[in-house]
C-alpha cells in the first residue's frame, strides 16, 4: 500500500521520489505511435492496419523493449500541498501539466460540511440521472447501454449495495444555488486563466464503494473537491498513451480498455513497467488535474465529489499539441456541439463517444 507525503514545493519544483520514471521512448518511435494514431483518428485502426500491417506491431515491440529496462512499475505519491501561492501553482504545476492535491482546502466549505447523500436526497431526489455504460472500459456495468432514475432512487439502491453510480451529474448545472456551497473565491484565484471562467461546468460523483470511473482524460481543466468520503486517484502523463492504446474515437472524452483491476498483460504488456502517481482524497481535500491527464478514480467508501471545470487553450496545447489539434475535427460530437453538451450533462457525450463508429468500425 502507498503511503501518502506531503511535500513542501519550492524553488527546486518537483523532485525525486515525488517525480515518475521515464518510459526511455525514443523520439522516433513517439512520432511513428503519434502518426498512427492521427491516421485512426480520421480512417479507422482497422483501415489503417490494413494499408501498414507491421507499423503497429513493430513500434509496440520497440516501445516495450525501452520500458522493460525499469522493471516493475511503481506507485509514487502524488504531491500533496497547503497554503500554496498561485504564482507557485502556476510555476510549478500549471505550466508544467502536473496535478497536484491541496490538502484540507476546502474542509470549511459549506458543501462538505452538509452535503451528505440523506441532505440531497431529501433536496433534490426528484432530480434526473443519465447512466451510460461504457461496455467493456468499465466495471460498475449496466443492464443497458443506458439508463434514466432519480437521484432518490440511486441512493436507496447505494443503501442496498447497488453500483449504480452517477458520474458527471449535472446537478449543479441544473440547481446554481448549489455552487454557493463552494468557495467561489478560492476557486476564481485558482483558474488557470479568468478569461475562460465564464465557460466553466460543474459535474456531480455520487456512489457507494467499489463503484469506480475507468481510465480517461479530457482536454478541460479540472478542480476536484472531495465533499464526502473518500476517493483513491490513480493519475498517469501524456507518456503513457502509447501504453494504454486508447481507441481513436473523436471524441473530447478518451477512454481505454486497460483497466487497473484486469491488466491484461498480453493485451497491455507494456502496463507492468509504468510509473503512475497515486492518491486518496478525503473530505475537504482539492485536486487539479491538468487536461489530458490520464485518470482511474474508485470509491473504497460510499463518495460524493464535484469537479469543477474550465477550459483553457494554453494549458490544453502545453499537455497535448497532438489531441489538441485532433480535438477540431471530433465528429462524436464535433467540438463546439460537444462543449455545449458537457455544459447541460457530460453524459451525453459519454454516449455518443461509446456509439463512436471508428470503435464499431
Amino acid at each position: 500500500m502507498t503511503t501518502l507525503t506531503t511535500v513542501a514545493v519550492g524553488e527546486q519544483g518537483i523532485t525525486g521520489d515525488s517525480q515518475l520514471r521515464s518510459n526511455g521512448f525514443t523520439a522516433a518511435d513517439r512520432r511513428s505511435y503519434s502518426a498512427l494514431f492521427v491516421m485512426d483518428h480520421f480512417l479507422s485502426r482497422k483501415r489503417v492496419d490494413r494499408l501498414f500491417p507491421n507499423w503497429r506491431t513493430g513500434v509496440q515491440a520497440r516501445m516495450l523493449q525501452s520500458i522493460r529496462q525499469h522493471g516493475e512499475g511503481r506507485a509514487v505519491p502524488l504531491p500533496r500541498v497547503r497554503n500554496l501561492d498561485r504564482k507557485t501553482f502556476m510555476k510549478e504545476f500549471v505550466a508544467k501539466s502536473h496535478p497536484v492535491v491541496f490538502e484540507g482546502a476546502a474542509k470549511d466549505w459549506e458543501c462538505c460540511r452538509k452535503w451528505t447523500f440523506e441532505w440531497i436526497r431529501e433536496k433534490y431526489g426528484d432530480d434526473d440521472v443519465y447512466l451510460v455504460d461504457h461496455a467493456a472500459a468499465d466495471r460498475n456495468s449496466l443492464p443497458a447501454e443506458s439508463e434514466h432514475l432519480t437521484l432518490a432512487n440511486l441512493i436507496d439502491g447505494i443503501d442496498h449495495g447497488s453500483m449504480k453510480y452517477a458520474r458527471f451529474h449535472p446537478l449543479l448545472q441544473r440547481h446554481p444555488e448549489l455552487r454557493d456551497d463552494i468557495d467561489q473565491a478560492w476557486l476564481t484565484a485558482h483558474l488557470t486563466n479568468p478569461r475562460t471562467s465564464w465557460a466553466r461546468f460543474y459535474t456531480l460523483f455520487l456512489g457507494g464503494k467499489g463503484t469506480d470511473t475507468a481510465i480517461h482524460c479530457a482536454p478541460n481543466e479540472n478542480i476536484f473537491v472531495q465533499v464526502h468520503g473518500r476517493k483513491k486517484w490513480r493519475l498517469y502523463p501524456m507518456d503513457h498513451m502509447a501504453i494504454f492504446d486508447p481507441p481513436a474515437n473523436r471524441s473530447v472524452y478518451k477512454f481505454t480498455y486497460y483497466r487497473t483491476d484486469q491488466p491484461e498483460d498480453d493485451r497491455f504488456p507494456m502496463s507492468r513497467h509504468m510509473d503512475w502517481y497515486e492518491t486518496e482524497l478525503h473530505a475537504g481535500d482539492v485536486l487539479y488535474n491538468p487536461p489530458y491527464y490520464w485518470h482511474h478514480v474508485s470509491n473504497p467508501v460510499s463518495s460524493i465529489g464535484v469537479g469543477c471545470r474550465w477550459s483553457n487553450l494554453r494549458t490544453t496545447w502545453i499537455a497535448s499539441p497532438l489531441l489538441a489539434t485532433l480535438e477540431l475535427f471530433n465528429t462524436d460530437p464535433n467540438v463546439i456541439k460537444g462543449a455545449l453538451m458537457a455544459m447541460k450533462d457530460f453524459n451525453s457525450v459519454l454516449a455518443q463517444s461509446r456509439n463512436s463508429s471508428l470503435i464499431r468500425d
